[in-house]
């Protein structure tokens, strides 16, 4: 059995890694800060941080970049996971966004490439870097859907009402919809072909779906082609919840297998919520997509 990716990550916050806001852009000095030694890790294992655009001005400036990876090589970090994907903009220059929205980046990256920036300031001092979706399937917060629903309304996800899915502030798109899928694998790989990422990273958002969606028409008719039943009321009727969960563990299988026929040492890891929660709440049946050697 593969051995799982995630289980080798010692969690370091990112806040370590970034410039401290009484000293912008600033970098750890070892010699005048004292640090609790490390425990003894195999070389091989993953001490890892996030680097995110929430609540963090690292990936604002090539001068943030270049401070916090000097922070974290000074901690030990030998992982950087970045965050690429968010609120529905990409955080890289991405043609496949220009034409479906007619926005290429993130506005608050304009004329920049963040992902480029960080891939040549950490790979020469052997830090890896990982393509981070952190969105997933979630097309935004809090906005009806944003641009992705606005552009492609049928995506949206539905529930029991026939509205769009909202679940924890987050506004969903359908996962189970084919064409969905096509588009999130496709962001997946321009990343892995256009950049010289160590690897990629789904979230407990990819792939995923809220257990109160599925409604859809298109998917309440292939449900019922395959079993001979309406999708029933309950969006936790069991048989109902595996289903899903099944579908997605199919796209788990599609995203491995073309990451992988794109650029074989690309990493897959997967990041989602723990296990029953996260198939309970989330139809993740990870455990399934470990078994079937589905994430490195």
């Amino acid at each position: 059995m593969r051995r799982l990716f995630f289980g080798l990550i010692l969690l370091t916050s990112v806040l370590a890694c970034q410039p401290q806001p009484e000293q912008p852009f600033s970098v750890v000095n070892p010699g005048a800060v004292t640090l609790a030694p490390l425990p003894q890790l195999p070389e091989t294992a993953v001490r890892g941080a996030w680097l995110t655009t929430t609540d963090s001005r690292v990936l604002d400036s090539r001068a943030g970049i270049e401070a916090a990876v000097r922070n974290c090589e000074a901690l030990g970090i030998n992982t950087l996971f970045v965050v690429v994907w968010g609120n529905g903009t990409t955080f890289y220059p991405s043609q496949i966004m220009q034409n479906l929205t007619g926005t290429s980046i993130n506005a608050r990256f304009a004329g920049r490439d963040p992902l480029r920036e960080l891939i040549e300031v950490a790979r020469p001092r052997g830090i890896k870097v990982f393509a981070w979706f952190e969105y997933g399937f979630a097309a935004s917060f809090s906005a009806q859907g944003g641009a992705l629903v606005r552009a492609r309304p049928q995506w949206a996800a539905l529930g029991t009402n026939g509205q769009l899915v909202v679940k924890n502030g987050f506004d969903w798109l359908n996962a189970l919809d084919p064409e969905v899928q096509d588009f999130m694998l496709s962001l997946v790989l321009e990343v892995v072909r256009n950049y010289e990422v160590d690897g990629i990273q789904g979230d407990d958002r990819l792939p995923a779906l809220p257990v109160e969606a599925g409604y859809n028409p298109a998917v309440a008719a292939a449900y019922r082609a395959e079993t001979g039943q309406d999708p029933p009321p309950n969006f936790r009727d069991p048989a109902w919840v595996r289903w899903r969960a099944a579908r997605l563990s199919g796209f788990a299988q599609r995203l491995y297998s073309q990451v992988k026929a794109a650029r074989r040492n690309c990493l897959v890891a997967m990041s989602p919520s723990v296990f029953p929660f996260s198939r309970e709440e989330y139809l993740q049946d990870w455990p399934t997509w470990v078994a079937n050697g589905h994430a490195d």
